[in-house]
């Protein structure tokens, strides 16, 4: 009945692993269902949020005698700050480099597609190793960086017509949302 039990429980665990990582991985499915400029969206919302952590982070570090709160709110920041670093990872490897950056193919000879695709790999690695700056660090420089490196691999990726159309979107948005709060 022991073994019963400890055999039940590995199948029960395994099968949970199993829904867990197709539940997590749907994305990873040949579905051809693309969102482009969603995953862009979702890049510029990390960015903002990684910002607010950091300045709050910094602003309350600076407060001499914390409480109990205080410290509350300041391990809240820095957790969101490192969580929104790695969704920007995240967004870069497992949407972009897996999904939507075709590998060349073997014995490629146009010269453009070559410099194209190695440029986007480029970008996209500048934007791992900043969102890992930006986590172990608060220095707004590192998201500004950051941000940098996602507009240049959002103009290469989407190409310039697209990109600026996307941007004159934003800019509307952005007027029309109150950010006091």
């Amino acid at each position: 009945m022991k073994y019963l039990n400890s055999k039940s429980t590995i199948i029960i665990l395994l099968l949970s692993c199993i829904a867990v990582f197709q539940i997590y991985s749907h994305c990873q499915m040949p579905c051809a269902i693309y969102h482009d400029e969603a995953r862009f969206d979702d890049f510029d919302e990390n960015i903002e949020t990684l910002s607010k952590a950091m300045s709050e982070i910094q602003r309350l570090q600076k407060i001499s005698n914390k409480s109990v709160t205080d410290v509350n709110q300041l391990v809240r920041w820095i957790d969101t700050k490192d969580d929104h670093a790695e969704l920007i990872q995240d967004i870069a490897t497992e949407y972009f480099l897996t999904q939507r950056i075709k590998m060349l193919p073997k014995g490629e000879k146009d010269e453009k597609k070559i410099t194209e695709y190695f440029i986007k790999l480029r970008l996209l690695h500048e934007i791992m190793v900043k969102s890992m700056k930006c986590k172990q660090t608060v220095d707004l420089a590192n998201v500004r960086s950051l941000a940098d490196s996602i507009e240049a691999f959002e103009y290469i990726y989407l190409g310039k017509e697209k990109h600026e159309k996307m941007h004159k979107h934003k800019a509307h948005d952005h007027k029309d949302h109150d950010h006091s709060h």
